[in-house]
C-alpha cells in the first residue's frame, strides 16, 4: 500500500510540474517533483532562488549549478528546511538536499 501511495504521489506531482502547476512544498511531494524538471520549469514555479553557485568549464560555460532556496520545503512534522539546494546538470535537476545549515549564517561552508 506504502509503494502504491509513493507511487500516485510521484505521478501525480510529476504531472503537475509538466503542467507549470505548483511544486508541493512538503519534503516527499518535493522531491518526487523533482526528477527530470529542469531549471527552468522550477525558477518558473518557485521564483528566483535565494542564491545560485555555478561551476563553469575552462570555456566560461556552466555545466552544473546550485540553485538555493532558503525556508521553501517543509518535513513530515512540519518544519521548514533552511535550505533547499537543488543540483543542476544539462539543464535538469539531478539532486535534491535538504540541510539546516546555511553558510550565510552558521559555520562556513565549502561547496
Amino acid at each position: 500500500m506504502k509503494l502504491l501511495i509513493a507511487v500516485l504521489t510521484l505521478v501525480l506531482a510529476a504531472a503537475a510540474l509538466a503542467e507549470g502547476k505548483k511544486i508541493p512544498l512538503d519534503e516527499a511531494g518535493f522531491v518526487a517533483a523533482m526528477p527530470n524538471a529542469s531549471a527552468a520549469e522550477v525558477v518558473e514555479a518557485l521564483g528566483t532562488p535565494d542564491r545560485v553557485i555555478a561551476q563553469v568549464d575552462r570555456n566560461g560555460k556552466v555545466v552544473a549549478s546550485v540553485l538555493r532556496y532558503r525556508n521553501l520545503v517543509s518535513n513530515a512534522q512540519g518544519d521548514y528546511y533552511r535550505c533547499t539546494d537543488l543540483e543542476i546538470v544539462g539543464d535538469r535537476v539531478v539532486n535534491v538536499l535538504f540541510t539546516n545549515v546555511d553558510e550565510q549564517t552558521d559555520s562556513p561552508m565549502t561547496f
